[in-house]
Protein backbone atom coordinates (compact mmCIF):
# COMPACT_ATOMS: atom_id res chain seq x y z
CA UNK A 1 0.00 0.00 0.00
CA UNK A 2 1.42 3.37 -1.01
CA UNK A 3 0.91 6.62 0.86
CA UNK A 4 0.82 10.13 -0.54
CA UNK A 5 3.29 12.85 0.36
CA UNK A 6 0.45 14.69 2.10
CA UNK A 7 -0.23 11.70 4.38
CA UNK A 8 3.44 11.41 5.27
CA UNK A 9 3.76 15.11 6.04
CA UNK A 10 0.62 14.98 8.17
CA UNK A 11 2.11 12.22 10.33
CA UNK A 12 5.46 14.01 10.60
CA UNK A 13 3.65 17.22 11.52
CA UNK A 14 1.85 15.42 14.33
CA UNK A 15 5.12 13.99 15.61
CA UNK A 16 6.89 17.36 15.34
CA UNK A 17 4.17 18.92 17.47
CA UNK A 18 4.58 16.18 20.07
CA UNK A 19 8.37 16.63 19.99
CA UNK A 20 7.98 20.36 20.71
CA UNK A 21 5.81 19.43 23.69
CA UNK A 22 8.56 17.06 24.86
CA UNK A 23 11.13 19.86 24.67
CA UNK A 24 8.82 22.18 26.62
CA UNK A 25 8.19 19.61 29.36
CA UNK A 26 11.88 18.75 29.66
CA UNK A 27 12.74 22.43 30.07
CA UNK A 28 10.15 22.76 32.85
CA UNK A 29 11.50 19.62 34.50
CA UNK A 30 15.05 20.97 34.39
CA UNK A 31 13.93 24.22 35.98
CA UNK A 32 11.96 22.37 38.64
CA UNK A 33 14.92 20.16 39.54
CA UNK A 34 17.29 23.12 39.52
CA UNK A 35 15.09 25.03 41.95
CA UNK A 36 15.15 22.07 44.34
CA UNK A 37 18.94 22.28 44.47
CA UNK A 38 18.97 26.05 44.95
CA UNK A 39 16.24 26.00 47.63
CA UNK A 40 17.26 22.83 49.41
CA UNK A 41 16.95 24.56 52.80
CA UNK A 42 13.28 25.39 52.20
CA UNK A 43 11.65 22.05 53.06
CA UNK A 44 8.09 23.09 52.24
CA UNK A 45 9.07 24.62 48.90
CA UNK A 46 11.09 21.54 47.94
CA UNK A 47 8.14 19.30 48.75
CA UNK A 48 5.94 21.31 46.37
CA UNK A 49 8.64 21.22 43.72
CA UNK A 50 8.97 17.44 44.04
CA UNK A 51 5.22 17.05 43.59
CA UNK A 52 5.40 19.29 40.51
CA UNK A 53 8.30 17.23 39.19
CA UNK A 54 6.23 14.05 39.49
CA UNK A 55 3.35 15.62 37.56
CA UNK A 56 5.64 16.87 34.81
CA UNK A 57 7.39 13.50 34.59
CA UNK A 58 4.01 11.81 34.18
CA UNK A 59 3.02 14.16 31.38
CA UNK A 60 6.37 13.66 29.64
CA UNK A 61 6.07 9.88 29.84
CA UNK A 62 2.56 10.08 28.38
CA UNK A 63 3.65 12.20 25.40
CA UNK A 64 6.64 9.96 24.70
CA UNK A 65 4.41 6.88 24.83
CA UNK A 66 2.01 8.43 22.31
CA UNK A 67 4.92 9.17 19.99
CA UNK A 68 6.24 5.62 20.31
CA UNK A 69 2.79 4.29 19.44
CA UNK A 70 3.11 5.71 15.90
CA UNK A 71 5.96 3.36 14.99
CA UNK A 72 3.71 0.99 13.01
CA UNK A 73 2.43 3.84 10.85
CA UNK A 74 6.03 4.91 10.23
CA UNK A 75 6.94 1.41 9.05
CA UNK A 76 4.02 1.42 6.60
CA UNK A 77 4.66 4.90 5.20
CA UNK A 78 8.44 5.17 4.91
CA UNK A 79 11.26 3.20 3.32
CA UNK A 80 13.71 1.34 5.54
CA UNK A 81 16.46 3.80 4.59
CA UNK A 82 14.38 6.69 5.95
CA UNK A 83 13.50 5.12 9.29
CA UNK A 84 16.73 5.35 11.38
CA UNK A 85 16.90 9.15 11.28
CA UNK A 86 13.16 9.48 11.88
CA UNK A 87 13.38 7.03 14.76
CA UNK A 88 16.23 9.01 16.30
CA UNK A 89 14.36 12.29 15.85
CA UNK A 90 11.22 11.07 17.60
CA UNK A 91 12.72 8.61 20.09
CA UNK A 92 11.28 5.48 18.44
CA UNK A 93 13.59 2.68 19.52
CA UNK A 94 11.10 0.12 18.18
CA UNK A 95 11.98 1.27 14.67
CA UNK A 96 15.70 0.92 15.31
CA UNK A 97 15.17 -2.66 16.48
CA UNK A 98 13.93 -3.73 13.03
CA UNK A 99 16.58 -5.75 11.20
CA UNK A 100 15.83 -4.15 7.85
CA UNK A 101 16.71 -0.63 9.06
CA UNK A 102 20.07 -1.48 10.66
CA UNK A 103 22.07 -1.18 7.40
CA UNK A 104 21.06 2.50 7.31
CA UNK A 105 22.21 3.54 10.79
CA UNK A 106 24.82 5.91 9.34
CA UNK A 107 22.60 7.58 6.71
CA UNK A 108 20.45 10.73 6.73
CA UNK A 109 16.81 11.05 5.62
CA UNK A 110 17.03 14.39 3.82
CA UNK A 111 20.26 16.09 2.68
CA UNK A 112 19.65 18.81 5.26
CA UNK A 113 19.23 16.30 8.09
CA UNK A 114 21.90 14.82 10.32
CA UNK A 115 22.98 11.19 10.85
CA UNK A 116 20.81 9.26 13.36
CA UNK A 117 23.30 9.55 16.25
CA UNK A 118 23.31 13.35 15.84
CA UNK A 119 19.52 13.55 15.49
CA UNK A 120 19.06 11.53 18.68
CA UNK A 121 21.41 13.83 20.59
CA UNK A 122 19.82 17.00 19.19
CA UNK A 123 16.35 15.91 20.27
CA UNK A 124 17.50 14.51 23.61
CA UNK A 125 16.53 10.88 23.11
CA UNK A 126 18.94 8.95 25.33
CA UNK A 127 17.25 5.64 24.49
CA UNK A 128 18.13 6.03 20.81
CA UNK A 129 21.66 7.26 21.53
CA UNK A 130 22.26 4.15 23.64
CA UNK A 131 20.77 1.79 21.09
CA UNK A 132 22.83 3.21 18.24
CA UNK A 133 26.05 3.22 20.25
CA UNK A 134 25.46 -0.36 21.37
CA UNK A 135 25.01 -1.35 17.72
CA UNK A 136 28.46 -0.08 16.72
CA UNK A 137 27.42 3.21 15.17
CA UNK A 138 30.29 5.70 14.93
CA UNK A 139 29.69 7.87 18.00
CA UNK A 140 32.23 10.39 16.73
CA UNK A 141 30.28 10.96 13.49
CA UNK A 142 30.02 14.68 12.83
CA UNK A 143 27.15 16.92 11.79
CA UNK A 144 27.26 19.36 8.89
CA UNK A 145 28.73 21.84 11.38
CA UNK A 146 31.48 19.45 12.39
CA UNK A 147 29.90 18.68 15.76
CA UNK A 148 29.78 15.23 17.33
CA UNK A 149 26.94 13.99 19.52
CA UNK A 150 29.13 14.98 22.47
CA UNK A 151 29.25 18.58 21.24
CA UNK A 152 25.46 18.56 20.87
CA UNK A 153 24.90 17.19 24.38
CA UNK A 154 27.31 19.76 25.83
CA UNK A 155 25.53 22.63 24.07
CA UNK A 156 22.15 21.46 25.42
CA UNK A 157 23.57 20.66 28.90
CA UNK A 158 22.08 17.18 28.50
CA UNK A 159 24.05 15.49 31.26
CA UNK A 160 22.50 12.05 30.79
CA UNK A 161 23.51 11.77 27.15
CA UNK A 162 26.86 13.41 27.83
CA UNK A 163 27.76 10.98 30.62
CA UNK A 164 26.71 8.00 28.52
CA UNK A 165 28.86 9.15 25.61
CA UNK A 166 31.82 9.77 27.91
CA UNK A 167 31.51 6.19 29.15
CA UNK A 168 32.08 4.84 25.64
CA UNK A 169 35.64 3.57 25.03
CA UNK A 170 35.93 5.12 21.55
CA UNK A 171 34.63 8.60 22.37
CA UNK A 172 36.87 11.41 21.13
CA UNK A 173 36.64 14.19 23.72
CA UNK A 174 39.26 16.19 21.82
CA UNK A 175 37.30 16.37 18.54
CA UNK A 176 36.83 19.94 17.34
CA UNK A 177 33.89 21.37 15.42
CA UNK A 178 33.95 23.84 12.51
CA UNK A 179 34.58 26.65 15.02
CA UNK A 180 37.60 24.72 16.36
CA UNK A 181 35.83 24.02 19.67
CA UNK A 182 35.90 20.83 21.67
CA UNK A 183 32.79 19.72 23.57
CA UNK A 184 34.35 21.26 26.68
CA UNK A 185 34.80 24.58 24.85
CA UNK A 186 31.16 24.40 23.72
CA UNK A 187 29.88 23.84 27.26
CA UNK A 188 31.95 26.74 28.58
CA UNK A 189 30.81 29.00 25.74
CA UNK A 190 27.12 28.27 26.27
CA UNK A 191 27.49 28.66 30.02
CA UNK A 192 28.89 32.15 29.47
CA UNK A 193 26.36 33.16 26.81
CA UNK A 194 23.20 31.62 28.31
CA UNK A 195 24.05 31.77 32.00
CA UNK A 196 24.02 28.80 34.35
CA UNK A 197 21.70 29.63 37.23
CA UNK A 198 21.13 26.01 38.21
CA UNK A 199 24.59 24.63 37.42
CA UNK A 200 23.56 22.44 34.48
CA UNK A 201 26.52 23.49 32.35
CA UNK A 202 28.82 23.32 35.36
CA UNK A 203 28.03 19.61 35.76
CA UNK A 204 28.79 18.99 32.08
CA UNK A 205 32.02 20.99 32.31
CA UNK A 206 33.22 18.99 35.32
CA UNK A 207 32.54 15.69 33.55
CA UNK A 208 34.25 16.84 30.35
CA UNK A 209 37.26 18.22 32.22
CA UNK A 210 37.72 14.94 34.05
CA UNK A 211 37.60 12.94 30.82
CA UNK A 212 39.72 15.42 28.85
CA UNK A 213 42.59 15.36 31.33
CA UNK A 214 42.44 11.59 31.76
CA UNK A 215 43.70 10.77 28.27
CA UNK A 216 45.30 13.76 26.51
CA UNK A 217 46.19 13.38 22.86
CA UNK A 218 49.71 14.31 21.87
CA UNK A 219 50.10 16.94 19.17
CA UNK A 220 51.93 16.03 15.98
CA UNK A 221 55.67 16.83 15.91
CA UNK A 222 57.12 20.08 14.61
CA UNK A 223 59.74 19.16 12.03
CA UNK A 224 62.21 21.14 9.99
CA UNK A 225 60.96 21.54 6.41
CA UNK A 226 62.51 19.32 3.78
CA UNK A 227 62.98 20.27 0.15
CA UNK A 228 60.25 17.83 -0.88
CA UNK A 229 57.79 19.27 1.63
CA UNK A 230 58.46 22.83 0.57
CA UNK A 231 57.87 21.84 -3.05
CA UNK A 232 54.65 20.02 -2.16
CA UNK A 233 53.03 22.58 0.12
CA UNK A 234 51.59 25.73 -1.39
CA UNK A 235 51.58 28.43 1.24
CA UNK A 236 48.35 30.34 1.24
CA UNK A 237 47.83 33.94 2.14
CA UNK A 238 46.57 34.36 5.70
CA UNK A 239 42.99 33.11 5.95
CA UNK A 240 39.94 35.19 6.70
CA UNK A 241 40.11 36.92 10.05
CA UNK A 242 43.50 38.63 9.75
CA UNK A 243 47.09 37.56 10.24
CA UNK A 244 46.98 36.75 13.95
CA UNK A 245 46.69 33.28 15.47
CA UNK A 246 43.06 32.13 15.73
CA UNK A 247 43.70 30.66 19.19
CA UNK A 248 45.58 33.34 21.14
CA UNK A 249 44.67 36.21 18.75
CA UNK A 250 47.94 37.91 19.71
CA UNK A 251 50.91 36.35 17.93
CA UNK A 252 51.39 36.12 14.17
CA UNK A 253 50.45 32.99 12.24
CA UNK A 254 53.87 31.50 11.59
CA UNK A 255 53.21 27.75 11.25
CA UNK A 256 51.96 25.88 8.20
CA UNK A 257 50.24 22.50 8.29
CA UNK A 258 51.51 19.65 6.13
CA UNK A 259 50.09 18.48 3.76
CA UNK A 260 47.10 20.87 3.49
CA UNK A 261 49.25 24.03 3.44
CA UNK A 262 46.98 26.13 5.66
CA UNK A 263 48.36 28.66 8.14
CA UNK A 264 46.13 29.69 11.07
CA UNK A 265 48.16 29.23 14.28
CA UNK A 266 51.33 30.53 15.88
CA UNK A 267 54.08 28.08 16.84
CA UNK A 268 53.30 28.51 20.55
CA UNK A 269 49.65 27.48 20.18
CA UNK A 270 50.54 24.59 17.89
CA UNK A 271 52.19 22.90 20.86
CA UNK A 272 48.89 22.85 22.75
CA UNK A 273 46.88 21.14 20.00
CA UNK A 274 45.02 18.06 21.20
CA UNK A 275 43.89 16.78 17.81
CA UNK A 276 45.63 15.47 14.73
CA UNK A 277 43.17 17.27 12.50
CA UNK A 278 43.78 20.71 11.13
CA UNK A 279 41.54 23.53 12.49
CA UNK A 280 38.70 24.60 10.21
CA UNK A 281 39.32 22.30 7.22
CA UNK A 282 39.66 19.19 9.47
CA UNK A 283 42.34 17.66 7.22
CA UNK A 284 44.71 15.17 8.85
CA UNK A 285 47.98 16.71 10.03
CA UNK A 286 51.26 14.94 9.35
CA UNK A 287 53.56 17.66 10.67
CA UNK A 288 54.06 21.42 11.05
CA UNK A 289 56.58 23.75 9.47
CA UNK A 290 57.72 27.14 10.79
CA UNK A 291 57.40 29.91 8.20
CA UNK A 292 59.07 33.29 7.95
CA UNK A 293 57.46 36.19 6.13
CA UNK A 294 59.78 38.37 4.10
Amino acid sequence: MSFSRRQKLKLLGKLDKAQRHVVHLRAKLDKCRGKQVVRVADVAKCARLRAKEERLSGKLASVLFEMQDEWRAMVQMFDASDLPVLAARYGMVRLLELDRVKPFFETAYFPADEPPIIEAAIHGHLNCVKFLANNNVNINRTSKHGQTALHVAAAAHNLEILLFLLSQPNIDVHARDSNYRTALDVARHHSTINGDKYGFYANCILALEAKSTAAPVAAPPVLAPSTADVAQVVLETPEAGGTTCITCTERQRDTVFVPCGHRVLCLTCVGSLTSRRRPLCRASIREFMRTYDS
